[in-house]
C-alpha cells in the first residue's frame, strides 16, 4: 500500500476517534448534570425492596413507578396510566401540595405541563360538548342493560368572578351564559349539571354553565336538554336530583299536574314517556344529621 494512502488512513482513524472522544465527553457530562445522587444506603433499599411482596395492586404500581423515577431521565420518563390519574386527582385536590411533593423530591410526580395534556384534551366551554357526549356514549356502549339506569345531578356553586384569557380561543372566559342572560356580566356561579350511574361507576360531568343565580325558568330547558343528550348516548334517566335551593324546588313544582299531585315527586320522561322520571331534593347535611340521630337498629 503507497505511504499517501497510510497517511490518509491513519488520518482518517484519529479524526473518528476525537469524534468518539467528544461524544463520549459529552455523555459524560450529560450524566453528571442530569442524575440524582443518592445515598449509598437509599440505593441499597432500592435495590433490595422486593415490589412482589407487595399485594395491592396499586401499591406495587406506584413502588415500581417510583423506581423507574428514579432511575430515568425526567424528559424521558413515560408514566403508567394509572399514575397519571393519580397525579391529576393530587393535583385536582391542591396545586400547591402537589408542587411541594415534586419540589421536595419526597414523591416522584409528572410535571404540570404532562398533566395539562390529558386535562385539555377536550376543549373546556360552557354548556354541552359534544366530546363529553362523544366519551358519554362510548362508556355506554360497553355496560350490560342493567347498567345503563342513571341519576342527573345539578348543582349551582359560588366561584371567584374574574377573567381568564384563552389562549386557545382568544377569548376572555369568565362571562355568564349567553344563552341565559341578555346582558355580559361576570359570573357569580356555576351551572353543573352530573351523571352518575346507579349500577355502574359511570361518574361523568356534561357541562357548566356560568350564571348570576340561576332562575327556574332557566333550569327548566337546560334540565331537559340534559335528559335528552343522556338518553341519546343510549342511558337511561331515571331520576334527577338536586340541593334545596329555592330554583330547585320551584323547578320541581313546574312538573306538578294542578288537581292530581299534591307533592311533585315524579314527571314524565318525554324521551321515554314509558317511564317514569323521579325528581326529588333534600338538603345533605339535614339528612346525614338525621341518619346520625336515628337509633341504628332502625336502618339494618
Amino acid at each position: 500500500m503507497p505511504k499517501e494512502h497510510l497517511k490518509e488512513a491513519f488520518k482518517k482513524v484519529r479524526q473518528e476517534n476525537g469524534e468518539l472522544q467528544k461524544k463520549l465527553r459529552a455523555f459524560q457530562n450529560s450524566m453528571v448534570r442530569d442524575s440524582i445522587e443518592i445515598s449509598p444506603e437509599f440505593h441499597k433499599s432500592l435495590s433490595a425492596t422486593d415490589t412482589s411482596a407487595i399485594r395491592e395492586p396499586m401499591q406495587k404500581l406506584f413502588w415500581e413507578e417510583q423506581q423507574k423515577a428514579l432511575m430515568t431521565k425526567k424528559r424521558g420518563m413515560r408514566w403508567h396510566p394509572m399514575m397519571i390519574r393519580l397525579a391529576i386527582l393530587l393535583h385536582s385536590k391542591s396545586k400547591a401540595a402537589y408542587e411541594t411533593l415534586r419540589t421536595t423530591g419526597v414523591v416522584e410526580l409528572p410535571a404540570e405541563t404532562t398533566l395539562r395534556q390529558y386535562t385539555s384534551a377536550v376543549r373546556l366551554e360552557q354548556g354541552f360538548q359534544p366530546e363529553v357526549m362523544a366519551e358519554l356514549k362510548k362508556f355506554a356502549d360497553s355496560l350490560q342493560p342493567h347498567q345503563r339506569y342513571v341519576v342527573l345531578l345539578h348543582d349551582e356553586m359560588t366561584i371567584k368572578s374574574d377573567l381568564v384569557f384563552d389562549e386557545r380561543s382568544g377569548a376572555l372566559v369568565g362571562f355568564v351564559n349567553k344563552d341565559m342572560w341578555t346582558f355580559e356580566k361576570m359570573a357569580t356561579h356555576a351551572l353543573v349539571f352530573y351523571v352518575v350511574g346507579v349500577n355502574s361507576h359511570l361518574k361523568m360531568s356534561l357541562g357548566y354553565f356560568g350564571t348570576r343565580t340561576a332562575t327556574s325558568d332557566q333550569l327548566m330547558p337546560l334540565l331537559w336538554t340534559a335528559i335528552g343528550c343522556v338518553e341519546e348516548c343510549g342511558l337511561q334517566v331515571v331520576a334527577s336530583t338536586s340541593d334545596k335551593a329555592s330554583p330547585n324546588q320551584r323547578l320541581y313544582q313546574l312538573h306538578q299536574i294542578p288537581g292530581i299531585q299534591d307533592v311533585c315527586f315524579k314527571a314524565v320522561n318525554m324521551f321515554a314517556p314509558e317511564r317514569v322520571l323521579s325528581v326529588f331534593h333534600f338538603r345533605p347535611t339535614s339528612f346525614n344529621k338525621n341518619c346520625e340521630e336515628q337509633p341504628r337498629e332502625q336502618w339494618e
